[in-house]
């Protein structure tokens, strides 16, 4: 896995990574534990697929191909989750939010593939220390609600996702603010990550092989069926407080490999 991960850092984000077969199992497994820690704490909690997983698709894959794993699996469960809950979407509110994100979401590609290896790894670093923070802090910020709320929410999101696939915390901040109903936050904030993940897809291009991807597939369903049993055992609470501590370590171990001689 050292010479995949000495080839992904020496290429800029949006070079190509190999073919299926320079990835070893032990990558392709570390993709699908990661996947799997991420889609579990998703089912139990609501949050962290990227949160957990993210870290370690982008040490595992690269920058490029982390992102684009991070940003395909989020875009096939949001899709999954508005199967369910597309009637509560409020679309007035979301588009306040999702159309700003879904603007820049160019720029942020096209400046994000400006980066080298090691500082798209270091701003993938703390995109995700960020996201920890954002989620921590947990606190009200009145202007938030207004429309240079929503703008600069929106600008967070697509600068977040198309670094490290963390749409979800600056977009949930806003929502909190914005005081939506839970069942509408839920529904809304899923639709507006599928169109904000779409567009990050069609700007950063999908991922390119199929070994990494197959992984994530495996791990996101091990994952899912794995909380369904224990999602009412554990205390919602605690397991938020473990996907927090997780994504900083995470993030601080991004930037400490960016950082690394």
């Amino acid at each position: 896995m050292s010479d995949v991960l000495t080839s992904s850092i020496s290429n800029p984000l949006g070079s190509p990574v190999g073919s299926p077969l320079d990835w070893p199992v032990a990558s392709l497994a570390a993709v699908a534990a990661a996947m799997a820690a991420g889609a579990f704490a998703q089912g139990v909690t609501g949050i962290g697929l990227v949160l957990i997983a993210g870290p370690a698709l982008i040490l595992t894959l690269g920058p490029d191909q982390g992102v684009r794993v991070a940003v395909l699996a989020s875009l096939v469960l949001n899709a999954a989750m508005l199967t369910r809950g597309w009637r509560a979407v409020r679309v007035r509110d979301g588009a306040r939010l999702c159309l700003p994100a879904v603007a820049l979401t160019p720029v942020a590609a096209s400046l994000a593939g400006q980066l080298t290896g090691r500082t798209s790894l270091a701003a993938a670093g703390l995109a995700i220390l960020a996201a920890a923070g954002l989620l921590a802090a947990g606190r009200s910020w009145p202007w938030l609600a207004s429309s240079w709320g929503a703008l600069g929410a929106g600008t967070a999101a697509a600068v977040m996702n198309v670094l490290a696939g963390v749409a979800g915390p600056a977009a949930a901040l806003y929502a909190v603010n914005a005081r939506w109903a839970p069942a509408t936050a839920t529904a809304t904030l899923q639709a507006c990550f599928a169109a904000i993940n779409l567009t990050a897809l069609v700007f950063l291009g999908p991922p390119t092989h199929a070994g990494p991807v197959a992984a994530a597939a495996v791990g996101v369903l091990a994952g899912l069926a794995t909380s369904v049993p224990v999602t009412r055992r554990v205390s919602a609470r605690a397991a938020r407080g473990l996907v927090l501590v997780l994504c900083a370590f995470g993030g601080a171990l991004l930037l400490g490999r960016a950082l690394s001689p």
